[in-house]
């Protein structure tokens, strides 16, 4: 629509093929893992991701993590698995599922990450969808039910807001290293319990304001080692 069809231009087509393929994978296995178990146990399993990420990222990308985001990370975590409330009662296949899907997204994230140093956030996303679509539109004839006329507007809305998390992800990664970026993602456990309690009017237990009240934490104790970080390094670069 644009014209610009600069998106389209990659240096790294096999990487950009493979981080497609496993985001598709991933996204497959993610609305498994949700058919499959109670919601607050595969967000939990779901949200050892970031812990995943942030290994993978130290050992292939070199990133380094530090006492400060490790223990800020851990805080974030624990209320994750506070809000979420798993049952103890997971199936062993419903198990292996979940961890299957919290580590397709760790890989990808790693992916994204490594990809941004030389594409744009909009090539990503253009391939990462063009492969989606050919990967699930195969498998379509096998799959496909039809679908109620009152679900085509929401099916419409899972796409725009879709694209739109797509792309903020792998601008994100672009100039956020991995063990910052990843605790931020927490609060989507936030903006689950305001839209619940906007949309549907359920009211959070206080054990889920807790966990929330550690995401928050989590994050602004980020913000500051950060700040700090960024603080020091500036005036580093003064003095030299």
């Amino acid at each position: 629509m644009t014209g610009n069809q600069s998106i389209y231009k990659t240096e790294r087509l096999q990487s950009n093929l493979v981080r497609g393929t496993l985001g598709t994978l991933s996204v497959i296995v993610i609305l498994h893992a949700y058919a499959t178990l109670p919601v607050g146990d595969i967000a939990a399993i779901l949200n050892i991701s970031p812990l995943i990420s942030v290994t993978l990222a130290m050992v292939f990308l070199g990133e380094k993590i530090g006492w400060r985001r490790a223990c800020i990370l851990a805080v974030g975590f624990s209320g994750v698995i506070l809000m979420a409330q798993p049952s103890g009662k997971i199936p062993f296949n419903g198990l292996l599922i979940g961890l299957a899907a919290a580590t397709g997204i760790a890989i990808v994230t790693v992916l994204i990450r490594h990809l941004g140093k030389t594409e744009s956030s909009l090539t990503m996303t253009f391939y990462f969808s063009l492969i989606g679509t050919v990967i699930t539109g195969a498998m379509l004839p096998f799959y496909w039910n039809g679908w109620d006329q009152d679900l085509v507007w929401l099916v419409i809305l899972v796409g725009i807001f879709g694209l739109w998390a797509q792309l903020s992800h792998a601008q994100a990664l672009k100039y956020l290293p991995i063990a910052i970026k990843e605790p931020i993602g927490y609060t989507f456990f936030l903006w689950s319990i305001l839209l619940g309690f906007l949309i549907w009017h359920h009211v959070p237990t206080p054990i889920v304001l807790m966990g929330g009240s550690l995401v928050i934490i989590s994050n602004l104790l980020l913000v500051f080692v950060e700040y700090r970080k960024n603080k020091a390094d500036h005036q580093e670069v003064v003095v030299l």
